[in-house]
């Protein structure tokens, strides 16, 4: 039986997230066993036709979710099924603390968009499998805090600190995948991004 993936993503005035959505639809077409719908609304985190899904990927920022819908999400995980973050989907209200936690931080910052190097912390991961250190032009995001109990994939280096860029956790009996990448087209044409990407959801489904 095919999984089902859900891609919720929305423009706001600095991304082009809607773009990056059609995108991974395209990308998800090679893999056979996945059926994919693609949502601009979040209301549809509070309903059930998120119940329906196995994955929910997230390429939107989060500073207008509602608590039905912070609840959704984190119901939705924590019973079991998978949630895929993207770039702005740690941008988040302070006060959707079950959302911070179950994602794994919040975005406080950015330094100004510029070509940076992407470390891959563990190259035998399924999801980095075959994926080597690569450049990228990006919003270099910075969190709030350390991802709890988190397996970090992949870093990237700002004034000398170490930075998450890629990584997984759990979320109850569900699995959570964020990629801090993906500010606008130049990422989004990046083929390793594409492949990291891919290759989470593959994971994520099994």
């Amino acid at each position: 039986m095919a999984a089902k993936a859900l891609i919720l993503s929305r423009n706001d005035r600095y991304h082009p997230l809607e773009e990056l959505g059609s995108k991974i639809l395209d990308w998800l077409k090679e893999l056979k066993d996945v059926r994919t719908e693609v949502s601009h609304d979040k209301g549809i985190l509070a309903s059930g036709e998120l119940d329906a899904c196995d994955i929910c990927i997230l390429c939107t920022t989060m500073d207008d979710l509602t608590v039905e819908q912070e609840k959704g999400i984190v119901d939705f995980v924590e019973d079991g099924k998978n949630l895929f973050g993207i770039h702005s989907a740690t941008v988040i209200n302070e006060e959707r603390t079950r959302y911070i936690s179950l994602i794994g931080g919040r975005f406080t910052h950015h330094p100004p968009r510029h070509e940076f190097q992407v470390r891959i912390e563990d190259k035998d991961h399924p999801i980095t499998r075959g994926i080597e250190d690569f450049k990228v032009t990006d919003e270099l995001y910075i969190l709030d805090r350390a991802p709890e109990g988190a397996h970090v994939l992949a870093t990237a280096l700002w004034e000398g600190k170490s930075q998450p860029l890629l990584y997984t956790r759990r979320g109850g009996k569900g699995k959570v995948l964020y990629n801090a990448l993906g500010h606008d087209q130049a990422t989004y044409n990046h083929p390793t991004f594409r492949r990291l990407v891919v290759q989470g959801i593959r994971w994520m489904i099994g």
